[in-house]
């Protein structure tokens, strides 16, 4: 099931899962109870109001510095962009509205191309890629499939749910004639009958 953000009027993040079917549009805040908004987010997780990183998420650059690629989200209008930024630079302001009230959190893995020269920061595996060979090792080390392009996940979760509810119909349908369609007639009675 897809995780979804919820933000309250203090800025509170609150994180929940829902399948996309049942998915409300504000929910209490796990913080102070207060109702939360549904909020776009680009990635399945929240890292809350401090920076946390995880090993992934830096990669030394060519001339040694660290690197790290977070997702940066403003409080004040809930606008989220992505930035590259060495391990001493400050989070910057927002982009949209200025606010120096935002906060970093490490994206799910989902491949980034939208820069194709090389060597760049790839966000789906979480380091610098040198050249489309290597991006190739790397995917066949951790026994990945490289995936070009958006990775639609909304969709593909759709596509199952749909899925999902078609053989549910199909089930039902069966089932319905089993117990009323003339044809199986022979099968209720012997049912019935304990002989099967």
């Amino acid at each position: 099931m897809p995780i979804y953000e919820y933000k309250c009027a203090e800025g509170h993040v609150t994180e929940t899962m829902f399948s996309m079917s049942r998915k409300p549009a504000e929910v209490p805040c796990s913080m102070c109870k207060t109702p939360a908004q549904f909020i776009v987010s680009v990635t399945g997780m929240s890292m809350g109001a401090k920076p946390q990183y995880v090993k992934q998420a830096h990669e030394r650059g060519a001339n040694g510095a660290i690197i790290r690629c977070p997702d940066i989200v403003c409080r004040d209008c809930s606008h989220t962009w992505y930035d590259a930024l060495t391990e001493e630079e400050q989070t910057p302001s927002c982009t949209k509205c200025g606010s120096a009230n935002v906060y970093e959190r490490v994206g799910v893995p989902g491949a980034d191309y939208s820069n194709k020269a090389y060597p760049y920061y790839d966000r789906g595996l979480g380091c610098i890629v040198n050249s489309p060979g290597h991006r190739n090792s790397i995917c066949k080390a951790r026994g990945i499939t490289p995936v070009d392009g958006d990775w639609d996940d909304e969709g593909a979760i759709s596509k199952l749910e749909n899925r999902d509810a078609e053989l549910r119909a199909v089930y039902q349908d069966y089932a319905d004639r089993l117990e009323n369609d003339p044809a199986y007639r022979g099968y209720r009675i012997a049912r019935d009958q304990g002989r099967i």
